[in-house]
């Protein structure tokens, strides 16, 4: 391929007419919920990258866990672009125990560890001999 033939190719991928209909293309999104099940406890690890910790919301019902975050509008720089709102419900297994949960944000990353309920974990049971 010669350099005319680059630039070409180049011209027609960046034209105004793609630049267009590019709502019609789907970037790729990574997940943003990774879960862990550790012993009694349920780790989730959710995407919060480009959010203030101090915007970042959790509230936790019987059944789901609900995080949320505004995207700064004040923020013109380009990397903002990629940063969207957040407004997720996620739903948790009844043997789980809102009560004893724990949450924190590291490396743009939100985790919260939920305990098992009480009566969901394993009891020893001791044996007469």
């Amino acid at each position: 391929m010669t350099n005319n033939e680059f630039d070409k190719l180049l011209n027609n991928f960046f034209n105004a007419e793609w630049g267009q209909n590019v709502s019609r293309y789907q970037a790729y999104s990574p997940s943003r919920l990774a879960l862990e099940f550790n012993g009694d406890t349920l780790e989730l690890a959710y995407s919060v990258i480009g959010h203030e910790p101090k915007d970042v919301e959790v509230s936790l019902t019987r059944d789901k866990i609900y995080i949320k975050a505004k995207k700064n509008t004040e923020d013109k720089s380009p990397a903002n672009q990629f940063v969207k709102d957040i407004d997720e419900a996620i739903n948790l297994s009844k043997e789980y125990d809102g009560t004893t949960t724990f949450a924190e944000i590291k490396n743009g990353l939100l985790l919260i560890s939920i305990d098992k309920r009480e009566e969901q974990k394993p009891k020893k049971i001791n044996i007469k001999f």
